[in-house]
C-alpha cells in the first residue's frame, strides 16, 4: 500500500508543535502521532502561538511554605472538573432511563396515558458523551 506524508500538529492550552508521520491512512498517522507524544515528546518542539492565550492559573508562592495563595480561570476549573463531570453525566443517563422505565411501567399499570418521553434528554447526554469519549464531533 502507497503511504503518504501526514501533518500532525499537537496543542496545547498555550502552545503547538508540528511533526510529519509517513502511513497509509490518516488513522494510522494518527496512532503513529499519539504513540510518539507517549514515547518521545521531549523531541517535539513546541511554539508559543502568536497571540496571547488566557491565562489559566495565578499561584503566590513564598519558599519555605510552598503556595500560599491561587486564583484559577473558570475555563481551567471546568477542564480540570471534566473527567468527573463525564462520569456524573453517564451516571444520569443511566438512572433517567431506570426512573423513565419505572414511572411508564407505573403509568401503564394504572393507565394514565402519557408517557414520560427520555429521547430528548439521552440525544444531547449521548453527543455530550460521545463528543468528550473523542467518538463525536
Amino acid at each position: 500500500m502507497t503511504k503518504t506524508i501526514y501533518r500532525a500538529e499537537f496543542f496545547t492550552a498555550a502552545d503547538y508543535a508540528v511533526r510529519d508521520f509517513e502511513a497509509a491512512t490518516p488513522d494510522e498517522a494518527l496512532e503513529l502521532a499519539r504513540r510518539f507524544y507517549d514515547e518521545d515528546c521531549g523531541a517535539l518542539d513546541f511554539r508559543s502561538y502568536d497571540d496571547n492565550a488566557g491565562i489559566d492559573q495565578i499561584q503566590i508562592w513564598d519558599t519555605s511554605n510552598g503556595a500560599l495563595a491561587s486564583w484559577e480561570s473558570d475555563d481551567y476549573r471546568l477542564r480540570k472538573a471534566a473527567p468527573e463531570l463525564l462520569v456524573a453525566l453517564v451516571k444520569s443517563e443511566q438512572r433517567i432511563n431506570q426512573l423513565c422505565d419505572m414511572v411508564n411501567t407505573l403509568s401503564n399499570k394504572l393507565k394514565l396515558g402519557d408517557k414520560v418521553r427520555k429521547e430528548h434528554f439521552n440525544d444531547l447526554a449521548r453527543a455530550a458523551i460521545a463528543k468528550a469519549k473523542n467518538r463525536g464531533n
